[in-house]
C-alpha cells in the first residue's frame, strides 16, 4: 500500500483460508502479533482491524461471523502507529469503494485504544447488545493447571540446599542467552523442576532449561561419600574448538541431541559458576549461537512440563535487573 508523507509502504503477508484448517498451519509460528489486518470474506466485504494478539483477534472473527473467512491480510506495525495506520487502511478501501463491514456493525459511542488494542470493536458491540457468545480464555486456564500440576516436583525442588543457586543460574542464563523470555517463555523454551531424565542412585536433575526439545542447561546434584548432595551440571553451546581446548574450562564434544548435532558440553563443578561464564565474551557468543538457532526452530516437545511455578522464581530475579526508569512512577 502506497502512502505519502514520509510514511513508509505498508507489506502485508496474506494467507488463504481453507475450511477446515487450523490457524496455527496458517499463519507462521514466528509472526509478530501487533499489527493491521485485514479479513476478506467470499463476498469481496472485508473488515480491518488492529491487534497486538493476531492469532486471538482472528479465531474471535471465524467465532462470531457466520459465513467463512477467505483470507486474511496482515502488516507488522509499531504499537505507536497502529491508530493512524489503520485509519489510512480504512480509508485506502473505502476510496477503492470495497465493502467493509466494520463500519456498519461497530457503534460504540467513543473508540478506546487501550480496549480496542485487546478486544476486538465487534465484539464489545456486540456484549453491549447482550451477545456475548461463548467465554474466551485463551491458554490460561491451561497455564494455572499446569501450574498445579508441575507444583509437587517444585516444592521438591525448593528442598535441596541449592535450590538458591541453580534459580539463580538459571537467571543469568536466561537473562542473557534468551531474547524476550517473558513472550517466548513455555513455548520456545521451558524450565523443568525434578526431571526423571537420567536419574540414578547417586545422581538426579534439579533444574533444566530447554529450549525447542534440547538441553541448554542442566543443573543437577551428585550424592558424595559422605552422604550428602552437591550440586553441580553442565551447559551446552554451539561447537567451539577453542573453548574444548580451553585449559581453565572443563569442556567436551557432544553428540547427544539428533536436532542439533555435534555441540560443546562445559561441565560445571558448581551451579554458581555459570554466573562467571556468563560474563565471558565468547561463552557467551556461543551460547546465544545455539540459543537463538533453536529459538528459531519453534515450540518443542517439552511445553506440557513447563514449570510456571519455578519459571516465577526466575521472573522474580530477572526484574531485579530491570532498570527502575522502565516502572511507572511511585513503584
Amino acid at each position: 500500500m502506497d502512502s505519502s508523507g514520509g510514511v513508509p509502504v505498508l507489506r502485508f503477508y496474506n494467507w488463504k483460508m481453507e475450511p477446515g484448517v487450523s490457524l496455527s498451519a496458517v499463519i507462521p509460528e514466528d509472526i509478530t502479533n501487533c499489527g493491521i489486518y485485514v479479513l476478506v470474506f467470499a463476498d469481496d466485504s472485508v473488515y480491518i482491524g488492529q491487534t497486538v494478539s493476531l492469532k486471538a483477534r482472528i479465531a474471535t472473527h471465524i467465532r462470531h461471523w457466520d459465513d467463512p473467512i477467505s483470507a486474511v491480510l496482515f502488516a507488522p506495525v509499531a504499537k505507536d502507529d497502529l491508530d493512524q495506520t489503520e485509519r489510512d487502511v480504512i480509508a485506502r478501501y473505502v476510496a477503492d469503494g470495497v465493502k467493509l463491514r466494520n463500519i456498519d456493525l461497530v457503534t460504540l459511542p467513543l473508540r478506546s485504544t487501550a480496549l480496542d488494542l485487546l478486544v476486538d470493536p465487534q465484539v464489545q458491540a456486540e456484549w453491549l447488545a447482550g451477545q456475548t457468545g461463548p467465554l474466551v480464555i485463551g491458554d490460561r486456564g491451561k497455564i494455572a493447571q499446569q501450574r498445579e500440576r508441575t507444583r509437587p516436583k517444585y516444592e521438591h525442588l525448593k528442598q535441596s540446599d541449592s535450590y538458591d543457586d541453580v534459580v539463580e543460574a538459571a537467571t543469568a542464563f536466561i537473562r542473557t542467552c534468551i531474547p524476550w523470555p517473558h513472550v517466548t517463555e513455555g513455548r520456545l523454551w521451558t524450565v523443568t523442576s525434578m526431571a526423571s531424565t537420567g536419574k540414578c542412585r547417586d545422581w538426579h536433575r534439579l533444574l533444566v532449561v530447554n529450549i525447542n526439545n534440547v538441553e541448554v542447561l542442566v543443573l543437577g546434584e551428585t550424592l558424595q561419600e559422605d552422604g550428602s548432595w552437591s550440586a553441580d551440571g553442565f551447559m551446552n553451546v554451539a561447537l567451539s574448538p577453542e573453548l574444548e581446548n580451553d585449559p581453565d574450562l572443563d569442556a567436551e564434544r557432544a553428540d547427544t541431541y539428533r536436532s542439533t548435532g555435534e555441540v560443546t558440553r562445559i561441565w560445571l563443578a558448581d551451579p554458581r559458576w555459570v554466573v562467571e561464564l556468563m560474563e565471558d565474551p565468547e561463552i557467551v557468543h556461543a551460547a546465544r549461537t545455539l540459543s537463538i538457532g533453536l529459538l528459531r526452530k519453534g515450540r518443542g516437545m517439552f511445553s506440557r512440563f513447563h514449570d510456571y511455578n519455578v519459571a516465577d522464581d526466575i521472573f522474580r530475579r530477572l526484574d531485579e535487573y530491570m532498570p527502575r526508569d522502565q516502572y511507572p512512577a511511585g513503584r
